[in-house]
């Protein structure tokens, strides 16, 4: 990291950029400290052109360049809601391996009570009290012989031929990526560093999440959630950061491309989990509100950020901050501790309708977004 006060660094901008649903924004600091800001529309077919229009309409408001801000840019963070877009829409990796112990194949299908991701408003409306659809169907899960105890000793070895038959099987399914997570591995991740080496035997390249090295926590069923969603929305997000950081390279930025994470640190994009950036865009919000809390003497704050899609909530109390060890995310609990921050579906372009079972007026989650946004944008938007 380099030290914004740097006296050597030309310039010294500090530059954070969030693209939302809608719209995404831009904020430039210079070294005097005084900012100015920028906001362009969210373009959600390559989310990369209206981070740098962010950019350009902030620079632009300084008189100049794009290249001249980002040469002499030290510190440049990105909050982006992508990872929690493809959840919520269904759009991530659509066809996914697990190999677990055997077994407990079917874990992720039982799932937990709370897991279902309901509130008790919803889970007493019969029509909204089903399971939703798993990420990966029974027939592409595949148990394998082994055992690691509760003291992360092995008790039963790793069974290698059926792990080799079992990635024969998923591959001959034509699966993206495969995810690996077996009993207790958080306390010995032996066994689920060798399927790893097994699956890149057979498989060279194939995508691979080990619960082992993206969630080390205690709980079965969240644990591997997590390590499904890290590949679920690993491809597209790493792509997006990939040509993010690419493209600001050209336009002579020097330094890493820093991702919000959902527990409110920063990570460089190149090393980032894919699941940890869940929410990255909103806890940015409820990083500066803790921050004003701080500046002004405040024993407690409440953040709120309306947006064109979505309505965030968070309370920062007294004395310590709020984190959800196991939180819901789309209908699917989790193992990766994030601030606590509530959002609905209510933001300036939220898309109202009457629900067929009940005839009652729904307001959300869908929204109009960007393309083809409100019905007042003008651009062929037809739901109010």
């Amino acid at each position: 990291m380099v030290d914004a006060t740097d006296k050597n660094s030309k310039g010294g901008y500090i530059i954070y950029v969030d693209t939302g649903g809608t719209f995404s924004d831009c904020i430039i600091i210079k070294p005097d400290g005084t900012f100015v800001t920028g906001k362009s529309p969210t373009t959600p077919h390559d989310l990369s052109q209206s981070f740098l229009g962010a950019i350009e309409v902030a620079t632009s408001e300084m008189g100049e360049s794009v290249d001249e801000v980002l040469r002499n840019t030290i510190v440049l963070g990105y909050g982006t809601t992508e990872g929690t877009n493809i959840v919520v829409t269904g759009t991530g990796a659509s066809r996914l391996g697990l190999i677990t112990s055997g077994g407990h194949e079917d874990r992720i299908l039982i799932m937990r009570l709370r897991a279902a991701g309901l509130s008790r408003q919803e889970a007493m409306r019969m029509p909204r009290a089903d399971k939703p659809e798993p990420l990966i169907p029974r027939s592409r899960i595949r148990g394998v012989t082994e055992r690691i105890d509760c003291q992360g000793k092995v008790y039963i070895s790793l069974r290698e031929n059926e792990v080799r038959q079992a990635v024969k099987e998923l591959i001959a399914e034509e699966v993206e990526g495969i995810a690996v997570a077996l009993l207790w591995s958080f306390l010995n991740p032996t066994h689920e560093r060798r399927v790893a080496e097994i699956i890149n035997e057979i498989a060279p390249g194939m995508p691979v999440s080990l619960s082992s090295t993206v969630a080390p926590l205690v709980r079965e069923y969240s644990r591997t959630m997590t390590t499904i969603i890290d590949l679920y929305i690993g491809k597209a997000l790493k792509e997006l950061l990939g040509k993010i950081s690419s493209q600001l390279a050209e336009h002579g930025y020097r330094y890493p491309l820093l991702i919000m994470q959902a527990t409110g640190g920063l990570a460089r994009s190149e090393i980032v989990k894919p699941v940890t950036t869940l929410h990255s865009g909103p806890v940015g919000g409820f990083a500066g509100v803790e921050f004003m809390k701080n500046l002004y003497g405040f024993d407690n704050a409440v953040g709120a950020d309306m947006g064109g899609t979505s309505f965030d909530i968070c309370v920062s109390p007294k004395g310590r901050s709020e984190y959800l060890r196991e939180p819901i995310v789309g209908r699917w609990e989790i193992s990766n501790p994030m601030r606590d921050i509530t959002t609905i579906g209510a933001g300036g372009g939220t898309i109202a309708r009457v629900e067929k079972i009940g005839n009652l007026l729904i307001v959300g989650p869908e929204s109009a977004g960007a393309e083809p946004g409100p019905v007042c944008y003008g651009r062929e938007g037809k739901a109010p």
